[in-house]
C-alpha cells in the first residue's frame, strides 16, 4: 500500500512539472523557448562514518526533490528553481529534518537532450538530540542529461555555509564551504512526445556523497522520477 500511494505521489509532482511547463509555454506563443523540470520522490538510507561519539551511524530519509528552468527567447539560457525536503531518522535515535528552497538561479538549456543550472536559497537542517538545527545558505550547479538508451542523467554538488558554530567547518576536504554534498543518478524509463514536451517517467537510482560534522555520509537513493523538456522553435 504504501508503494502504490509513494507511486501516484510521484506521478502526481510529476503532472505537476509538466503542467507547469506547458502552461508557460502558452504564455509566449509568439516566441521560441526553452523549458524543463523534474520531480524525483524516493528513500536516501546513508552510512555515516568519522562522526563524533554518539552522534550518527545511520540515517534513513523519505523526501521529494523539485527543479524547473523556463527561458523565452532564442537565446538557450533562462531561469531556474528549486524546491524540496527530508524527512526520516538516524540511530542512534534522532528526527532527521532536511527542508530547502532555491528561488534563485540562472539555466543554459543544452539542445533539447538536457540543461545545466547554477541556484541559491536557503534551507534549514538538523537531527534531533544528534545534529544541531542549523539555516544553511547553499548554492546549487546541477546537471541534466539524456544519455543513450531508455535513461537520464541527474548530478549535483550543494555546497552550504552555516551561522551555528558547531557545525561551521564540517566539511574535510573542501575549505570554500562549511558543508557539501554530491550527488548523481540515472532515471531509467522511455521518453514520451506529448503537447510539444519530451516527458519521461521512471525508477531512479543513485548515490550521494555528504561531509559535515567532520564526517562523512554514503547513500544509496532509490525512488520514482520524472522529467520533462520543452524546446520550440
Amino acid at each position: 500500500m504504501s508503494m502504490r500511494r509513494g507511486d501516484d505521489g510521484a506521478r502526481t509532482a510529476g503532472h505537476l512539472v509538466a503542467a507547469c511547463l506547458l502552461a508557460l509555454a502558452a504564455r509566449a506563443q509568439a516566441m521560441p523557448e526553452h523549458a524543463a523540470g523534474s520531480a524525483v520522490i524516493g528513500a536516501r538510507a546513508m552510512t555515516v562514518r568519522d562522526a563524533p561519539a554518539d552522534s550518527l551511524r545511520q540515517l534513513g530519509t523519505l523526501g521529494l526533490e523539485l527543479r524547473a528552468a523556463f527561458g523565452p527567447g532564442e537565446v538557450p539560457l533562462g531561469l531556474a528553481a528549486g524546491a524540496g525536503y527530508q524527512l526520516g531518522a538516524s540511530l542512534p535515535g534522532g528526527f532527521a529534518y532536511q527542508l530547502h528552497l532555491l528561488p534563485a538561479g540562472v539555466a543554459g538549456f543544452i539542445d533539447g537532450v538536457g540543461w545545466l543550472a547554477l541556484l541559491g536559497g536557503g534551507d534549514v537542517d538538523g537531527v534531533t538530540s544528534r545534529v544541531p538545527f542549523a539555516p544553511r545558505a547553499v548554492v546549487e550547479a546541477r546537471l541534466e542529461l539524456d544519455v543513450p538508451g531508455p535513461f537520464r542523467l541527474a548530478g549535483y554538488g550543494r555546497p552550504a555555509w552555516l551561522a551555528v558554530d558547531a557545525r561551521q567547518g564540517g566539511a574535510r576536504h573542501f575549505d570554500f564551504a562549511h558543508e557539501v554534498e554530491f550527488g548523481v543518478g540515472l532515471r531509467i524509463g522511455a521518453e514520451r512526445r506529448r503537447h510539444r514536451a519530451d516527458i519521461s517517467r521512471g525508477l531512479f537510482i543513485g548515490g550521494a556523497y555528504r561531509e559535515w560534522l567532520g564526517a562523512v555520509g554514503y547513500a544509496v537513493v532509490v525512488g520514482y522520477a520524472v522529467d520533462a523538456q520543452l524546446e520550440r522553435r
